[in-house]
């Protein structure tokens, strides 16, 4: 999408910041549906407010630059985690979560996500 821009755009010109997270939906005292975004700077996190109709324009770990998405996401590992094989699962807030695992949490940010929770080959998972 490099016609589509985030406007107004509060990061320096040219910086490269990385999408972290999208909150859930806000509805303003107006009837206006925004939600905040989260982007990861070099110096921690900066969240704006965008109108729910820029959904389409955001991919979480993608670096967006000037206010357009980029073609570069950070490193992510993909896996299949088969259902019958879940252990000890749960729907919980994100801020059950270590802190260590989700940095938004120490940030500040007021996180009321649910999560799920779950653990696979002794590993303990979760998914916001």
């Amino acid at each position: 999408m490099p016609y589509y821009k985030i406007s107004p755009w509060p990061f320096r010109e040219d910086e490269i910041v990385t999408l972290y997270w999208i909150s859930s939906p806000i509805t303003e005292e107006n009837g206006v549906r925004n939600m905040n975004v989260h982007f990861k700077t070099d110096n921690g996190f900066k969240t704006i407010k965008c109108p729910w109709g820029h959904l389409p324009l955001l991919q979480i770990s993608y670096k967006y630059k000037n206010g357009r998405i980029t073609n570069e996401s950070n490193n992510l590992e993909e896996f299949s985690v088969s259902y019958n094989y879940i252990y000890h699962a749960d729907v919980s807030t994100c801020y059950k979560i270590p802190k260590e695992l989700y940095p938004l949490v120490p940030a500040g940010v007021d996180i009321k996500e649910l999560c799920y929770k779950f653990k696979y080959n002794n590993i303990i998972y979760f998914l916001v």
